[in-house]
């Protein structure tokens, strides 16, 4: 999975370049992001898209950082952010403190919530009455667009949500924040 290619950029569990593209060929990439992004739009990517508590000094941390010099890899980024990030938090089985930082840029980077928002729209223009749709989410934010769509009573009856269960997420830790919602077309 490209996830987990350290070439692409989007894991900081391997030093790669900072890339973070779904499309390898979409002309912005996660370092020219990083480097390029104002105060103000980090700021909003970092605490609407990442819900990131600690925005302002992530921030604060990548604007210092890329003054002496341009930050190019997944390694790079961590270490800007590091002293900005809340370590007591992380353990074993907790999330990596930077994984809120790391998607926020991702999803700004792809356009993936207007990307999500198009494809919901599109899927209740092509199925039929009585087509059923499956979305999976795995952050609150994407959650909340999806849900929103759905919630829509003239247009999708939707079903009950399904979670993993403990043996999944055993087996598949990335599935724990993982909501699979179900809505039949009206």
């Amino acid at each position: 999975m490209q996830l987990d290619r350290p070439e692409r950029g989007f894991s900081f569990r391997n030093d790669g370049p900072l890339d973070m593209r779904m499309d390898a060929n979409a002309p912005v990439t996660a370092r020219h992001f990083v480097n390029e992004a104002s105060a103000d739009l980090l700021s909003k990517v970092l605490r609407h898209y990442g819900e990131e508590p600690r925005w302002r000094q992530i921030v604060t941390r990548i604007l210092e950082a890329r003054k002496s010099r341009e930050i190019r890899t997944t390694r790079e980024l961590v270490q800007a952010i590091g002293p900005a990030l809340d370590w007591k938090s992380a353990g074993p089985h907790k999330v990596h403190p930077a994984t809120r930082t790391f998607q926020g840029i991702r999803i700004a980077v792809n356009n993936e919530l207007h990307v999500l928002a198009t494809g919901l729209d599109a899927a209740h223009d092509i199925l039929r009455p009585g087509g059923l749709l499956a979305v999976i989410t795995f952050h609150s934010v994407e959650d909340r667009i999806v849900k929103r769509a759905l919630s829509k009573a003239d247009q999708w009856d939707t079903h009950k949500l399904v979670k993993p269960g403990k043996s999944e997420i055993a087996e598949n830790p990335r599935a724990r924040s993982a909501k699979l919602r179900f809505a039949t077309k009206v």
